[in-house]
């Protein structure tokens, strides 16, 4: 384990929403393709279209993993940065006795 932590649980928490705010602007881009999907569907026609779009629904659950990754590290840093708050303020309350 090496020595000192450098960041403050604000700092941390912060990050943790940064990453939580991003998972919601992914969210909103595979709404846009899904849009753009659709909209395609409707006006192309033909074998590279249904290629296209074969490919398109292979690669969404990878974009939808992402969204699931940034959650999971917006909770896992908050909930870091709550520890580490809980942490110094247990120490505090000790030091005072």
């Amino acid at each position: 384990m090496s020595g000192m932590m450098r960041i403050s649980p604000e700092e941390l928490a912060t990050i943790a929403q940064q990453y939580g705010m991003e998972s919601g602007n992914v969210l909103n881009i595979v709404g846009n393709l899904d849009g753009l999907m659709e909209k395609l569907e409707e006006i192309w026609e033909g074998n590279a279209k249904d290629a296209f779009a074969g490919q398109y629904e292979e690669l969404r659950p990878s974009f939808m993993q992402m969204v699931e990754l940034l959650e999971d590290v917006q909770r896992q840093l908050a909930s870091t940065a709550q520890t580490l708050h809980d942490t110094d303020a247990t120490i505090a309350s000790q030091m005072r006795k």
